[in-house]
This record gives C-alpha cells, sequence and structure tokens, in this order.
C-alpha cells in the first residue's frame, strides 16, 4: 500500500455488538477499502509518478542533490587534481534546469490525481452535510408541532 494512505486498525465488533460503535467500525472499514481500491485502480504511470514525487519530496534527495553539486563544483573549481570539465557550469545548468521540468511535471500528475480524489471526497462531504441538516430540519419542526401538541393538550386538560 502507498505512503500517501492512512491506516487505521479497528477492533472488529463482536457479532452481538450494535450501535454506534458498529456502525463506526463498519463505515472506516468501507473508507479505507475505497482507498485501497482507489490505489489499485492508479494507472503505472501515475503510480511511477507519485513515487518520483514522493522521492523529490524526501531528505535522501536533497542529500544526494547537495553530494552531487557539491562535488560538480569542487572538481570544476579546481579545487582537486581533477580536470575541470565544465569550468562554466553551464552543463549543470542546463542538467538541473531539464530536471526541474521533469519533476515539476511529476508534481503536477501527482496533485491531479490528488485534485480528483479531493474533490470526490468534498462532493461527498457536501452530500453527507446535506443529509444532517435536512434531519436536522425534520427533528427541529417534528419538535416544533410536539411542542404545539403539548401546549394545545394541556390547554385542553384546563378547560
Amino acid at each position: 500500500m502507498g505512503e500517501g494512505v492512512v491506516q487505521i486498525n479497528i477492533n472488529h465488533p463482536s457479532k452481538g455488538e450494535s450501535g454506534i460503535n458498529a456502525i463506526l467500525a463498519r463505515n472506516i472499514e468501507t473508507l479505507l477499502e475505497k482507498r485501497r481500491r482507489e490505489e489499485r485502480r492508479a494507472s503505472t504511470q501515475q503510480k511511477v509518478a507519485d513515487a518520483i514525487t514522493r522521492f523529490a519530496g524526501s531528505i535522501p534527495f536533497i542529500y544526494i542533490h547537495a553530494a552531487v553539486f557539491g562535488l560538480w563544483g569542487i572538481v570544476n573549481l579546481g579545487w582537486v587534481g581533477l580536470r575541470p570539465f565544465d569550468p562554466s557550469f553551464v552543463v549543470l545548468a542546463m542538467l538541473a534546469s531539464v530536471e526541474a521540468i521533469f519533476l515539476s511535471t511529476f508534481i503536477l500528475i501527482s496533485q491531479n490525481r490528488m485534485s480528483a480524489i479531493a474533490e470526490t471526497r468534498a462532493d461527498l462531504d457536501l452530500h453527507i452535510s446535506l443529509c444532517r441538516n435536512t434531519r436536522l430540519h425534520v427533528c427541529f419542526n417534528s419538535s416544533r408541532v410536539s411542542r404545539k401538541t403539548s401546549i394545545l393538550r394541556k390547554a385542553a386538560r384546563r378547560i
């Protein structure tokens, strides 16, 4: 499973357990299974782009670049006994530019996929909020009706 997926260990409710715990456990398990399906559905190109993006955002990536650029500079400044192969650093600048182009493209591919997933989740959140608001409205109205009925009953008893 990819690094972007949150893994949650839940104790499955016993067969006799019901109520909020069972519902919560079932919903969490459903969400985790949905994320696993989304990861399996990703194309090979998307998985490669995600892997490159993850590596580019890591500390080892920084260490490797610091070492390569540092050695490149030391050799081409003539600080060691080796003959400089890029004294003007033009080749280094070109390689860094090409790398930046590719890295930004991989990052955009990963962000587009994450954005599509986030949009789907936002739609689901909106749907849940609308359902919750509708239920609250129904509960509020039935509470008002119950209160009016109670007032009418009290008034009828006085008569």
